[in-house]
């Protein structure tokens, strides 16, 4: 068992791999949760495992949530239209709820192998940089698009393309795409971050074994080597989280260095490049002020199409949220209100990016606006800031500097960079970069509370 999830841990980064059944795309990460679930049954049945309070107490927020999203389901405006889609989401975010119980139950009885499953990760996540930075080498120094591009490599691997900025490629490693790439390293930054010194040279030493420093190197230089504005944003976030948290205890020369040198090496390729980037920055305003997107005759759709979703969707989110203010569309039911007001012609002056994110809203909080309304959108901000206002009070009030404790620091401030990405500009429900994260949050957690316990004990 614990050798079959060390190789979910191994293999996560590469989340792109996997199998389509029909038009659904089924990862193999994802199927490991699956069976990792399957097989906690299967302990549960046997009695091999027995649940206590601590393993799932903090779940029960989300689990009024999925309750909430099959009552909403049910009184769904589109009926009968909305729940295959409205169930398969239902049922994955419970795949993930039990997965995330399972890891937490592992942790009060073997915490030893979350400690050695992180390491694992952080290799992976390791190998998954360097695949990007040899990238950034073979496409953009050697002109050499061919090498690691891996278009084609097998049906198995859902590949989104290279994507030039005129003459620059941006790396993604394995991922569909710059923001999916950097949300895949999300998990890893905040131990990188410590491990590069942030919080002074004892906490970088703490957490050597578990986070290597050329797997840290990779993590941070990869992500400056995307381009990607969101990529950006969840560093500067988890790092504003320790900031947060443990203001006297960083280290601001180690912070400001760091900053420095992604500065300097953001700006070196920028300034190889013509003025597309500086559009992509700009691309914002359309977001803030969408009339200007048909006023505009200039616009740049390869600059300004995240900022294109973006519009198009939120006027998708507004109509369902109009129709339900308090539950919303019904889960499920964003695809067909895309469908219902959004013009093939409006916006996009084509039907070419027509479509574009309507399964997701590209974003988590208008998918939450417009499927489940004001109260679904509620519960799931009050379960995950549950975890974070309970994790982030324990942190604080700890003194001990403790491998358990570090780790325990770093999943945290991850996590409340992801949990702002995913409200931003990610729309998945059921994302294991997502859900592993909260299982990793509760169990460092409660493994650094055990510790503590165990020290006042004796």
């Amino acid at each position: 068992m614990l050798i079959a999830i060390s190789i979910i841990a191994f293999i996560y980064p590469f989340y792109n791999f996997g199998f389509f059944v029909t038009d659904r795309f089924i990862s193999f990460p994802d199927l490991g949760a699956v069976l990792v679930d399957l097989y906690f049954i299967f302990l549960l049945i046997r009695k091999d495992i027995k649940l206590k309070a601590a393993d799932f107490n903090w779940s029960l927020a989300y689990f009024i949530f999925v309750v909430f999203l099959i009552l909403g389901m049910l009184i769904s405006p589109y009926r009968y239209l909305v729940f295959q889609k409205g169930s398969i989401q239902i049922i994955s975010i419970v795949v993930m709820l039990v997965f995330c119980i399972f890891f937490v139950s592992i942790s009060r009885i073997k915490s030893a192998f979350i400690i050695r499953f992180i390491k694992v990760l952080n290799i992976g996540l390791g190998c998954y940089a360097l695949i990007a930075i040899l990238q950034f080498i073979f496409w953009d120094l050697l002109g050499a698009t061919q090498v690691l591009n891996f278009e084609g490599f097998c049906k198995c691997w859902r590949w989104g393309g290279m994507e030039p900025l005129n003459e620059f490629h941006r790396v993604r490693s394995l991922a569909s795409e710059p923001t999916h790439y950097a949300l895949i390293l999300g998990i890893g930054i905040g131990s990188a971050l410590l491990r590069l010194g942030i919080l002074g040279r004892r906490v970088s030493y703490k957490i050597k074994n578990i986070m290597p420093l050329w797997a840290a190197l990779s993590i941070i230089i990869s992500l400056c080597l995307t381009l990607s504005i969101n990529a950006y944003l969840l560093l500067i976030l988890i790092g504003l989280s320790f900031l947060s948290i443990l203001t006297a205890k960083i280290n601001l020369k180690i912070v400001l260095s760091i900053f420095s040198i992604c500065c300097m090496l953001v700006f070196a390729i920028i300034s190889n490049m013509d003025s597309i980037f500086s559009k992509k920055v700009g691309s914002i305003k359309y977001i803030l002020y969408p009339e200007l997107l048909i006023k505009e005759s200039d616009f740049d759709i390869r600059s300004g199409l995240s900022a294109l979703t973006m519009i198009v969707n939120y006027k998708v989110a507004k109509n369902n949220l109009n129709n339900n203010y308090l539950f919303g569309g019904g889960v499920g039911s964003h695809p067909k209100a895309y469908e219902k007001y959004v013009s093939k012609t409006e916006y996009m002056r084509s039907d070419i990016w027509y479509g574009l994110n309507k399964d997701d809203a590209a974003s988590l909080s208008l998918r939450l606006l417009s499927e489940t309304g004001l109260i679904g959108l509620g519960l799931f901000l009050f379960a995950s800031g549950l975890i974070i206002f309970r994790s982030i009070n324990f942190l604080k009030k700890s003194t001990l500097i403790t491998e358990k404790n570090i780790l325990a620091l770093s999943m945290v401030c991850s996590f409340i960079g992801i949990q702002i990405m995913y409200l931003i500009r990610v729309g998945h429900y059921y994302d294991l970069s997502y859900w592993l994260l909260v299982a990793l949050v509760v169990s460092t957690v409660n493994m650094s509370q055990q510790e503590i316990s165990f020290v006042e004990k004796h």
